[in-house]
């Protein structure tokens, strides 16, 4: 989805118009031209105003800061590019309710597009709450940190434990719980319902089994329990008989299992059979990633400046010969000068009449100008100066020749070093690509963990085979057909009650007759506590069903966690890295989105209250593009000043960046600097 233009009466924009393009848009405007307005503009016009804010001591509503200065009914217009065709939405005020009224249609036939409203618009359109892109989507220098709010937590969670923002993992989980609770839930649900059922059954079946014992002769009485200890026996044998069957079973799993490990270890040992020893490659990988990394950072070092060139570039001795040139003829105009008039010269002035004094004043008047001719070819400096002026020529050329030769040297250096690094790569890779041999050395070294662990596997799976293997025994099957569903405990009491009850038969016999009439059938109540038993057996499967998919649910949202929760802090970390040149290349981020990096001279992880305020501005853009990546994939990306209290040269790299992502998304830059402008 792309902006296309926007028309707004809202706030100090009256009928304003701003016309987008595709891509990277930088608009460059002086503080109060209305940027932080069109800013506001824009996401009002995607989620509408919220009319339930109010105004504070500290922060104006919405509707109260951005009411049109003119007095007007606040309005827009939108025209976007969505889903392949070009729509228009509208905003308009209805009666007190600022951008009250709705609207949606396509841009060219003016038919309406029903599947956006007023509510649904940003949702629709941009993929994601207001909170979430306003805190994503949209930057601005004041809010660069990357506050907590419900709706971005749970996407973010969701994101990272599911790979998925729509909440199936919550629902499913809640699910599960509410299944789970249902069935059991401390001492109320449908288990301990059935069971409390279950054991008045019991009791009652256990009295009318005495009661029908004492009600019916002895004789009779006798026989039943014969039949009865008779199916508990065989019953007892049936248990037997399936344990030794089910330990069968577990030996010829354990032996399939040991034939297939031995198996997986013979593949893996002719595999590696052919590849260099784990050591050769671990001490090769080494040597590749320590030249690799040398030339990266010898790459992003950059060629010394040039030494700055002196001042005064002329030839320093002929400068040096005409400062003593200039002292000598000076110093004789001075003593023509300051020469006294002698009696003699008085004598001749009153001879001539005035005429002799006269030529030597003409005379001195030429010797002032050729003294001040002499004084202005060295402007600003004493007589005496002059001579250590052009000595100080005379040494700042030769320092500046000493600097310039140095720094070729440098330069020199440096290309050398980059040749030998190349050379070294290519003595350790051969023809081989640095990737494709790398990549090979690091398949060669799985293979070998892989045949390590299988034999450990191995050694394991024989000695549980061989621990079977002594469960097995010879149990001879049941005498016939066994129709019992109780435990091994349960039989044996059951087996015990029979014989005890036999004892006690004829000590009951006359007043179990009348309590045997009250209590009801037998065959009723066992079938009644059957169907108990059937259902007991049911809730208690459902509810381990549950535990189990409750708990595969948390080792699937724990691993896909592993698998997706550095996502955002790698995109992060690349992105900070590029922005402040290479400096930093190590980051960690918390689950509250606070973040810790470190640059490549420190030891340590610096929480961001411990950088600078560019750094921490520059860090939080990071994680406000990779949040952005991930969460508003294709809504554009909006900025208002972001890039303030970054120098020049971060705000070069971040221009970078953003000029990469609006690639995939239209991406609108607010600024009052024109340097963006430049780096566009």
């Amino acid at each position: 989805m792309r902006i296309l233009s926007m028309t707004a009466t809202f706030g100090k924009l009256e009928h304003a118009t701003l016309t987008l393009e595709p891509g990277l848009n930088v608009i460059h405007a002086p503080n109060e031209w209305g940027k932080s307005t069109w800013c506001a503009f824009m996401v009002n016009m995607f989620y509408g105003i919220d009319t339930r804010a109010r105004s504070t001591g500290t922060t104006l509503a919405d509707k109260e800061r951005y009411a049109p200065w003119s007095g007007a009914a606040m309005s827009g217009r939108m025209e976007l590019e969505w889903e392949g065709k070009k729509i228009t939405i509208e905003r308009r005020t209805v009666g007190r309710v600022p951008f009250g009224d709705f609207r949606a249609y396509e841009t060219d036939t003016g038919l309406d597009v029903p599947e956006l409203d007023g509510v649904n618009c940003g949702q629709k359109l941009l993929g994601v709450e207001r909170s979430v892109f306003t805190r994503a989507g949209f930057l601005k220098l004041a809010d660069l940190p990357v506050t907590q709010d419900e709706a971005l937590r749970r996407r973010l969670n969701n994101l990272v434990t599911t790979g998925d923002e729509s909440g199936a993992g919550d629902k499913l989980g809640q699910t599960l719980k509410d299944l789970k609770n249902k069935c059991r839930f401390n001492n109320k649900g449908l288990l301990p319902q059935a069971e409390k059922d279950r054991d008045q059954h019991r009791s009652q079946l256990q009295q009318l089994q005495q009661l029908q014992t004492e009600a019916h002769t002895i004789e009779d009485r006798q026989g039943k329990l014969v039949e009865l200890i008779a199916d508990l026996k065989n019953h007892q044998a049936a248990l037997e008989y399936d344990q030794a069957a089910d330990n069968v079973r577990q030996v010829e799993a354990a032996q399939q299992a040991l034939a297939d490990t031995t198996a997986l270890v013979q593949t893996l040992e002719t595999q590696c059979a052919d590849l260099p020893q784990p050591q050769d490659l671990e001490q090769n990988l080494q040597a590749l990633e320590q030249l690799l990394e040398q030339r990266n950072t010898l790459f992003m070092q950059s060629m010394p400046d040039m030494p700055q060139a002196p001042s005064f570039m002329g030839d320093a001795q002929q400068a040096m010969a005409e400062a003593k040139a200039d002292v000598e003829a000076y110093n004789q105009l001075q003593e023509k000068l300051n020469k006294p008039t002698s009696f003699v010269d008085i004598l001749l002035g009153i001879l001539t009449l005035g005429i002799l004094p006269f030529l030597r004043s003409r005379k001195k008047k030429a010797w002032q100008q050729e003294l001040d001719a002499i004084a202005a070819k060295h402007p600003g400096k004493a007589q005496e100066q002059w001579i250590a002026q052009a000595e100080t020529y005379a040494q700042e050329q030769a320092i500046y020749q000493q600097k310039l030769s140095a720094h070729q040297e440098a330069v020199d250096a440096m290309n050398q070093k980059k040749a030998q690094l190349d050379q070294q790569i290519a003595d350790l890779v051969g023809e081989t690509s640095p990737e494709e041999c790398r990549k090979a050395w690091r398949a060669a070294m799985d293979t070998h963990k892989q045949l390590a662990t299988a034999k450990a596997d191995l050694v394991k799976t024989q000695e549980h085979a061989q621990v079977l293997k002594g469960m097995i025994r010879t149990v001879d099957a049941p005498a016939y057909t066994d129709k019992l569903t109780l435990t091994a405990a349960q039989t044996q009491e059951a087996l015990n009650r029979a014989l005890f009850e036999q004892q006690q038969l004829q000590l009951r016999l006359g007043q179990a007759m009348g309590q045997a009439e009250s209590i009801g059938q037998e065959s009723l109540l066992r079938a009644r506590l059957d169907t108990l038993n059937r259902r007991i057996a049911r809730l208690e499967d459902t509810y381990y069903a549950l535990e189990m998919a409750q708990e595969a649910l948390y080792k699937a949202s724990t691993s896909l966690q592993r698998r997706f929760a550095p996502m955002i802090s790698k995109h992060t970390q690349e992105l900070f890295a590029k922005l402040t040149g290479g400096r930093y290349q190590r980051l960690a981020m918390g689950e509250d989105l606070s973040l810790r990096v470190g640059a490549e001279d420190e030891d340590t992880l610096y929480a961001a209250q411990w950088r600078s305020d560019g750094t921490v501005d520059q860090l939080y853009l990071a994680l406000r593009l990779a949040v952005a990546r991930e969460l508003t994939p294709h809504a554009p990306l909006v900025l208002d000043d972001a890039l303030v209290r970054f120098d020049d040269i971060r705000a070069k790299q971040a221009m970078e960046i953003l000029t990469e992502e609006s690639q995939n998304k239209q991406v609108i830059l607010f600024t009052c600097q024109s340097r963006e402008m430049q780096n566009a």
